[in-house]
């Protein structure tokens, strides 16, 4: 075998690789997203003692997100500071990968908020919650948040990662869903025992949206 039909095998044999390898990756990522078995609007009106009024979403906002769905709540209870309550689900293969869209930890900073300290705290046995305290022009705010995939519950996209790469392989994925409350306090501490309670309720309802 001449050096030229040499280099003509070789030369193709790789194209043929490379093929192979596209329609293994395409194949192994052409997946659905299943819909939410529950709607996220159905969130209770009530959680922990608290109730709630619906607030109405920017349009400029709900377009950025891009969700799917979303629900807006503020929560109130007689001698407690309100907690803003917000969910989001995803059923797209491209935000779904994305693993933690819009996290709190640049939208606020963007938003000019000052980030202050962190923290993250588990609530209802495994579910790992981030608190952000932030502050902008002398006021003060505590975020509480985490992502659902699934059975996955996290903060980070590293743990997202994770989830996401076990799913690999599979036909369908189950929807995205973020969770962000916020509350007005001069530090986690201060805020932490009302956005837990709370938090715990609303990982109670998240779990049959999945």
């Amino acid at each position: 075998m001449n050096n030229t039909l040499l280099r003509t095998v070789l030369v193709c044999g790789f194209v043929l690789l490379c093929s192979a390898g596209v329609a293994l990756v395409e194949m192994k990522f052409d997946v659905s997203i299943r819909q939410p078995a529950v709607a996220i609007d159905s969130l209770p009106e009530t959680l922990s003692g608290w109730s709630s009024e619906d607030v109405p979403m920017d349009p400029e906002v709900t377009r950025f997100a891009g969700a799917e769905a979303t629900v807006s709540r503020v929560y109130r209870r007689n001698g407690e500071i309100p907690v803003s309550v917000y969910a989001a689900v995803w059923a797209d293969e491209e935000t779904v990968s994305s693993i933690a869209p819009h996290p709190p930890g640049v939208c606020y900073p963007n938003a000019g908020w000052t980030l202050e300290r962190e923290k993250v705290v588990v609530v209802d046995d495994s579910v790992p919650i981030q608190l952000l305290e932030f502050s902008r022009a002398g006021e003060h705010v505590i975020t509480a948040h985490w992502y659902q995939l699934g059975e996955l519950r996290y903060v980070d996209r590293d743990k997202g990662r994770l989830g996401l790469a076990s799913l690999w392989g599979e036909s369908s994925w189950p929807p995205l869903v973020k969770i962000l409350l916020q509350t007005q306090a001069s530090s986690i501490e201060e805020a932490e025992s009302r956005l837990t309670a709370i938090a715990t309720d609303v990982n109670q309802f998240t779990k049959t949206v999945q």
